[in-house]
């Protein structure tokens, strides 16, 4: 009977580490699901702005458009300093834009 219990032993720890395996696999196949997300809208917004003609512009700014134009607003006086969006460089250094003495 002993050789028994050493097979049942054996197919607990073969079907917890089969469930282990595919809950890695799980885990794996939603981040890649949500990368492929996540490119495929970078690709159709690529898309949609080169599908415009030159020197039109788009309804989504790149970033250091919507810097240069809050940065704009601000030395005219139409946007307070507080609401100026933080800048972050190269993802370390934090800088806010703020209007010369």
């Amino acid at each position: 009977m002993r050789p028994t219990l050493d097979m049942e032993d054996y197919d607990v720890r073969s079907a917890a580490s089969i469930m282990a395996s595919v809950k890695e696999q799980e885990a794996r196949f939603e981040q890649l699901t949500r990368a492929l997300e996540e490119e495929r809208r970078n690709v159709t917004l690529q898309l949609d702005r080169s599908a415009l003609p030159p020197n039109t512009p788009t309804s989504q700014p790149l970033a250091w458009q919507q810097v240069v134009m809050q940065h704009s607003a601000a030395e005219r006086g139409w946007l307070p300093e507080s609401e100026l969006l933080p800048l972050r460089y190269g993802g370390k250094t934090p800088l806010t834009l703020t209007r010369k003495a």
